[in-house]
């Protein structure tokens, strides 16, 4: 029965989304509803259904404005029954639901969207995350506000990939507002290795500021996302403070150098290779040095004429390929 009524209906609201879509300009508001109401007869969830899967389907081989899909969306309380959706009891319903945003790429229509980025069920919190993030509107990366607590690891991932599609679409604006408002000390860390990630120099004051942060975990971020962009006017700072700093945020410190490659440390990481008896940490300066080719070649040579057993396994060992398994920078 339901296959039959489908079948009825999908011709008319076909030709009838055709025109509308096509000649909207033409017809009034309220010359829009009428039409589609003598289509339908009656409000229905088939109704619907079929005008949602019809509009997909006239987007994709269109490629429609989201304006005037918008406008149509709305005009028919299709956005009503569509939000209505996303509070339903059933997970499948919510994900479809988040879904028909996606494929109409009408993201700020999705109001009730917002919930589910928390989301127990990692289908729709991925789908709702992706969703929130793709929403052009400024207030979409309020997100970040809302967090509660840590990120997790699994978090972490979908986030960026969330943010990779961003840029794909050429829609990621800088995360700078964000890092600079929030006081969640996990979002704060994540939106600076985003930074880093994502090459957004021109948030780069803010990473000196959190360089300097009390906080040892946000110092790690931002030295490390510093030596991701390559900013090399901060290697004189972050080697001036390396013995002040922690065992950590010295391991960044010489990530960063690496990352660097001016050539401009040789001797600082000469000496501090010389004054550490921690094993990852000397493995890491060691493979810095090694990095620099030239100078810093020579000066690898000069290690290891001069290093005792200990130390020559740890220089023999970066000049194998198993160093990548070994190496923490």
């Amino acid at each position: 029965m339901i296959a039959k009524k489908t079948a009825s209906l999908h011709p008319k609201l076909s030709l009838f989304f055709n025109d509308i879509l096509k000649n909207h300009k033409k017809y009034t508001d309220q010359e829009i509803v009428t039409k589609y109401n003598e289509i339908i007869k009656k409000k229905s969830r088939l109704a619907y259904n079929t005008s949602i899967d019809i509009m997909v389907e006239l987007k994709e081989s269109n490629n429609y404005s989201n304006e005037i899909i918008a406008r149509v969306f709305n005009l028919l309380s299709l956005n009503t029954y569509v939000n209505n959706k996303t509070n339903h009891i059933k997970s499948s319903e919510v994900y479809k639901a988040i879904d028909i945003l996606d494929q109409l790429d009408i993201h700020s229509e999705g109001l009730n969207v917002l919930p589910h980025v928390h989301s127990k069920n990692i289908e729709i919190r991925k789908k709702a995350r992706l969703s929130y993030f793709l929403s052009n509107e400024k207030e979409s990366f309020n997100f970040f506000n809302t967090i509660d607590g840590d990120i997790s690891r699994w978090d972490f991932i979908e986030l960026m990939n969330s943010l990779e599609k961003l840029k794909e679409k050429g829609t990621l604006r800088s995360l700078g507002p964000w890092l600079a408002n929030n006081t969640n000390k996990s979002v704060t860390c994540f939106l600076i290795k985003a930074i880093g990630h994502f090459n957004q120099f021109e948030n780069k004051e803010l990473l000196l500021e959190k360089a300097l942060d009390k906080d040892e975990d946000i110092r790690i971020a931002a030295i490390e996302a510093l030596g991701a962009l390559k900013i090399e006017e901060v290697e004189t700072m972050l080697t001036d403070n390396y013995e002040k700093e922690t065992i950590e945020c010295q391991k960044a410190i010489i990530k960063s150098i690496k990352n660097f490659n001016t050539g401009k440390s040789l001797d600082f990481l000469e000496k501090v290779y010389n004054n550490t008896y921690q094993h990852d940490i000397k493995t890491s300066i060691a493979n810095t040095i090694y990095s620099y080719n030239g100078e810093g070649r020579n000066l690898f040579e000069k290690l290891k004429q001069t290093s005792n057993h200990s130390k020559l396994s740890i220089l023999k060992h970066v000049e194998t390929p198993l160093i990548k398994f070994k190496e923490y920078a």
